[in-house]
């Protein structure tokens, strides 16, 4: 063999000997999928419990034990075959899923841990699905629209909320609702009508009347009335808007003016409305809480006030206070001196 020969087979022995180190190392990994990572459901129906069995080996020379299994969220489940896997053996994870009251896209993990004394490893197996609701709610209208009422006053609507289900319910179907804010509103829930019926989707109805009532006063934030329907397997939450325009005995036209920024000393002036619940009115009184601003009735319930930016540079604030026939309401007034 002569030199070139012998260069050329040396250099081929060390191709497969750096090969055969990378698939020694490749062997130690610790606990492969013998199949695959992950798996997909497809589209389902929500309350269906998913199953899936994922086998795993042990490609190292040592024994392996699962120390843990970590699903990802409370709705996942598992059963291993066994905790302890020696070399070239396997054992079968079975990952369960639960749907209900999931709907939409729903993903989950498995992590298990091993430790095969000084190797330890981590293998990540994941699930997917596509989970179609089995039940849902509307109202009609969709909005409980009260309309405009007057501070005080006592108010009421009706509203027909509607129960859907694919499944006919294992214990009838109950409603329940209540005002989202602190307002003390009324929700009377008449019994179904009629109790079950079908429409062309094939899903089963149950229709509930609902009398919504309550006395009008300001409330902050937005309105609405929670309702809650339970079928013995799962409930369903729906907002229904509540749309009431609850009318002061005295109020402006804006609440507020904002005159903008302007050098000391200059003059400017805005207009507001005053209405007696809801309409305009005349022969209201104001007074100011300074004598920079000064308020004039022009009739029909319009008001002016003209304020006179004061010397100091900066922003201002102030106020006017509108008196009708025993009854008052502020109007803030703001501004910027500028330097």
């Amino acid at each position: 063999m002569n030199m070139s020969q012998r260069v050329h087979y040396s250099f081929l022995s060390l191709l497969l000997c750096t090969s055969c180190m990378k698939e020694s190392s490749k062997a130690e990994v610790g606990l492969v999928v013998v199949d695959r990572a992950s798996h997909d459901f497809g589209s389902v129906l929500e309350g269906e419990m998913l199953q899936y069995e994922f086998q795993l080996r042990n490609t190292t020379a040592s024994r392996l034990t699962v120390t843990e299994v970590l699903p990802s969220c409370g709705c996942t489940s598992f059963s291993l075959s066994r905790w302890e896997i020696e070399p070239g053996q396997t054992t079968d994870l079975s990952v369960d899923v639960a749907t209900e009251g999931r709907p939409g896209s729903l993903s989950a993990t498995v992590h298990v841990i091993t430790d095969g004394g000084t190797d330890s490893s981590l293998c990540t197996l994941s699930v997917r699905a596509q989970v179609s609701a089995c039940s849902f709610m509307y109202a009609i209208p969709p909005a409980i629209q009260v309309g405009s009422v007057r501070a005080g006053a006592p108010w009421s609507a009706d509203v027909l909320v509607t129960y859907a289900t694919r499944t006919p319910p294992r214990d009838g179907v109950k409603l329940r609702g209540a005002d989202v804010s602190e307002a003390e509103t009324s929700v009377l829930v008449g019994a179904p009508l009629p109790e079950l019926s079908a429409d062309p989707d094939g899903l089963l109805l149950s229709r509930f009347p609902v009398k919504v009532s309550g006395v009008a006063h300001e409330v902050e934030g937005p309105r609405a009335i929670r309702f809650v329907a339970s079928d013995g397997t799962v409930d369903r939450e729906l907002l229904v808007e509540l749309q009431c325009a609850v009318v002061q005995p005295l109020a402006t036209e804006p609440e507020a003016l904002f005159f903008g920024s302007a050098s000391a000393g200059e003059r400017r002036s805005r207009q507001f409305v005053v209405t007696q619940w809801g309409e305009a009115t005349d022969g209201w009184n104001a007074t100011t809480s300074d004598s920079s601003m000064v308020v004039s009735n022009e009739g029909r319930g319009s008001g002016t006030i003209v304020v006179v930016f004061p010397p100091t540079p900066g922003p201002f604030a102030g106020e006017a206070t509108v008196e009708h026939e025993g009854l008052s309401v502020k109007i803030a007034v703001a501004g910027i001196v500028r330097e």
